[in-house]
């Protein structure tokens, strides 16, 4: 996992991911990273969705599909 949270902090970021552990602080540090990188605190508000339990197939590839908002050019 560290090698993820290395990835991350680097802008080096994969289209999706699949995470799982034991560990949920190791978990959390992962996912901190990815959202550090890939969604500045100013956009969180339009462009993250956390989502918790056992959601349906069809509301993950909706999320997926969702465009961004007020997306950084460059």
């Amino acid at each position: 996992m560290d090698d993820l949270v290395t990835a991350a902090r680097a802008g080096k970021l994969d289209p999706v991911y699949v995470l799982h552990s034991e560990h949920p602080i190791l978990l959390e540090r992962v996912v901190h990273a990815i959202r550090d990188a890939a969604v500045p605190p100013n956009a969180r508000g339009f462009n993250y969705d956390v989502v918790e339990g056992k959601p349906s197939g069809n509301r993950i590839v909706a999320l997926a599909q969702t465009l961004p908002m007020m997306r950084r050019s460059g």
